[in-house]
């Protein structure tokens, strides 16, 4: 599923279907209703942060492009990743025409479980069961590593945002520098323009370098936008989408216990109604019913814990090979920029007929000096009697 493209314009994202030759317009809307699917289907599994929504800005031309960038990253890293690609949600989503994809959406919204007030209720009961103590499990390997990855996370998440915010501050200053550049740039040619019997000629080349180099800077602010703040900031949003595996995975558990001590429950009335000579036959069949719901509960949840462990291992492997590309990216268009700018004022300095100092000048004053002031031979040095001995008077003859 290789080689799929997204042109977003606003409200809106083209699909560009490479295998099936055509164009599918997606909503941005429709990303979200991806994700949240993919989260229904495979909990536990770390989904792709989608770019974030916003209000003000968001017909700009930066906000749209910006936009674009992040939805084909998002698609990217779903078409890498081997559950997420091989799930019938993304061939709906990326060969749908609109038609069939609403129907999709239809018939995905009518198969989620109804949650009625009776189930809330029976749920919140046996939460309540698990807070007071009444059914426990014991903490095993699994919950210490995934109570060791949320720190993990949460640690992580605090250092990106830091690294996001001074990325971003470095950009936009990257950007004012470009700006009083240019502006500096108009100065000067102006000023080389009304000075045409001076150096006229020297400030225009300077000018013109000057602008040429405010374009430099700039299009190096936008590579750090692009290619350095963008890719981080996701990062920032990943730790969200790792957080939200992690919950999935500890209602998960919830379900699991709520399911043991519904089992509990039943049996404790099975073996009342046994012990008072009852018809027990309805408590055996709802035993039977729990137990078989506590029996999936229970597979559903290690399903999980085990595929969130894995996606785990995956996205550290992953977040060091990208951090490795994000920095390599970094360090190549910072040395295009510095040798770029370089080399225009290196090109510039000759046109600019700037005379070295002259060498002769120091020599030029020192021969102006005054032979007065500086005697050719210089005052004889006073004579110092040597020390008198030890007890001698200097006034002895």
């Amino acid at each position: 599923m290789s080689g799929y493209g997204i042109t977003v314009s606003v409200g809106e994202a083209i699909v560009h279907d490479p295998g099936m030759g055509g164009k599918h317009a997606k909503y941005v809307g429709d990303f979200s209703w991806l994700s949240e699917e993919f989260a229904r289907e495979l909990p536990g599994c770390i989904i792709p942060p989608l770019p974030e929504k916003v209000t003000v800005g968001r017909f700009e031309r930066d906000f749209i492009e910006g936009r674009q960038r992040g939805l084909q990253r998002y698609l990217q890293r779903v078409i890498a990743h081997p559950e997420l690609s091989s799930s019938h949600l993304l061939v709906i989503f990326l060969q749908s025409d609109e038609g069939a994809f609403s129907r999709a959406m239809e018939d995905s919204k009518a198969s989620r479980p109804k949650i009625t007030t009776t189930a809330v209720n029976w749920f919140e009961g046996k939460v309540n069961s698990i807070a007071y103590g009444k059914t426990e499990i014991d903490r095993t390997p699994e919950d210490v590593k995934i109570e060791e990855m949320a720190d993990y996370i949460s640690k992580l998440e605090k250092q990106l945002q830091a690294v996001t915010k001074h990325s971003e501050g470095m950009a936009k200053r990257l950007k004012d520098t470009a700006s009083c550049m240019f502006e500096l740039g108009s100065s000067l040619s102006a000023l080389g323009q009304s000075d045409v019997d001076g150096a006229g000629g020297e400030l225009t080349i300077f000018a013109s370098t000057m602008e040429r180099t405010s374009n430099s800077y700039s299009a190096t602010a936008e590579a750090e936008l692009q290619k350095f703040h963008e890719p981080l900031d996701e990062y920032v949003r990943m730790m969200g989408s790792v957080k939200a595996a992690i919950q999935r995975r500890t209602d998960k558990k919830r379900a699991y216990v709520a399911a043991l001590t519904d089992v509990d429950a039943k049996g404790a009335a099975l073996r009342k109604a046994q012990s008072s000579g009852k018809d027990s036959s309805s408590k055996e069949s709802s035993l039977a019913g729990a137990e078989a719901m506590r029996d999936a509960a229970k597979a559903d949840f290690e399903r999980v814990t085990d595929r969130l462990l894995q996606e785990f291992e995956t996205f550290k492997e992953k977040k060091v090979a990208d951090m490795k590309r994000i920095i390599s990216s970094y360090v190549e268009f910072q040395m295009v920029h510095t040798r770029k700018v370089e080399t225009l004022w290196e090109e510039a300095l000759p046109q600019l007929q700037v005379a070295p100092p002259r060498s002769h000048n120091q020599g030029h004053f020192l021969d102006s000096r005054s032979s007065a002031n500086f005697p050719s031979t210089p005052p004889p040095v006073p004579m110092v009697p040597p020390p008198l001995p030890p007890g001698s008077n200097p006034y002895d003859a």
